[in-house]
């Protein structure tokens, strides 16, 4: 696996990439703009001519609307480079270190966010890694119950995305994970989301009771404690996925959702 982003610089071109992807007449002086700094000032950062503050840094951080979690590892990221004593730069440099170790702390490249847009293409990738062989393309139709057009689909998608080639007859993953964790397209993660809830609902009718499991749990919640509660289940998703993902013995393909949200009223804000 690819090391995660360590140095604060990656990050923001990152999110230039991620704009440019969407708007391809978007410029560093525009990015320079929306992040409040001058371009010249911009350029020097990203040259590494200068640095930024902790209180630049946090701002930057609201302005791309990063969540906690990135927040802090970017503001870990400038400390490690800019903090004024070597004592705080390595405190700084060890939590970025723990970050590094935790996959979720990479970010989606812009070739990678088409492949949320239908949810077998994920899962056609996870198939060609599974310990039984090489699959054949009517072998992957028949275990996701899709057809061999849907299949060549997804195989071209993830091709001209990078994340498998062609060597000879066979697929190989480039890299081991896919990303899709803001900021992205928030109306293809939204669909992403709608069509793995809908496999749930078929599962819930056509796999027997061991071999899947469904909790609801309806509740009463001090909403004050929303971003905390959502913290917790990030982590949660990463213990899960580090326990019992599995590139070696895996023999089947499984889906893992993790869903908290409001029943009460409806929202009108549209999020990813």
């Amino acid at each position: 696996m690819s090391e995660a982003i360590a140095d604060y610089r990656d990050v923001l071109l990152r999110h230039f990439e991620l704009k440019r992807a969407k708007r391809a007449s978007y410029s560093l002086r525009m990015f320079a703009r929306d992040l409040e700094l001058t371009p010249s000032n911009l350029s020097d950062v990203l040259k590494g001519r200068c640095g930024i503050s902790a209180i630049v840094a946090s701002r930057i951080a609201q302005i791309l609307k990063m969540n906690t979690e990135e927040a802090i590892y970017f503001a870990d990221l400038v400390e490690s480079k800019h903090a004024r004593s070597r004592a705080d730069r390595e405190a700084a440099l060890e939590r970025v270190r723990k970050h590094t170790l935790n996959p979720f702390s990479r970010k989606a490249k812009p070739e990678t966010i088409p492949l949320f847009e239908k949810w077998y293409y994920v899962a056609t990738l996870e198939f060609l890694t599974l310990k039984n062989g090489e699959p054949s393309v009517d072998a992957i139709a028949d275990a996701l119950g899709i057809s061999t057009d849907e299949v060549h689909e997804a195989l071209s998608r993830l091709l001209v995305s990078g994340a498998i080639r062609r060597e000879g007859e066979r697929f190989v993953r480039t890299e081991n994970y896919l990303f899709a964790d803001s900021p992205v397209p928030s109306a293809t993660i939204r669909s992403f989301h709608k069509q793995v809830l809908d496999l749930g609902k078929d599962a819930i009718d056509q796999q027997a009771i061991d071999q899947r499991k469904f909790l609801s749990t309806l509740f009463t919640f001090d909403s004050r404690r929303l971003a905390e509660a959502i913290a917790y289940l990030e982590n949660l998703d990463q213990d899960f996925f580090t326990k019992f993902e599995s590139k070696e013995d895996s023999d089947s393909v499984y889906a893992f959702s993790l869903q908290l949200f409001r029943v009460d009223e409806k929202q009108k804000g549209l999020t990813s």
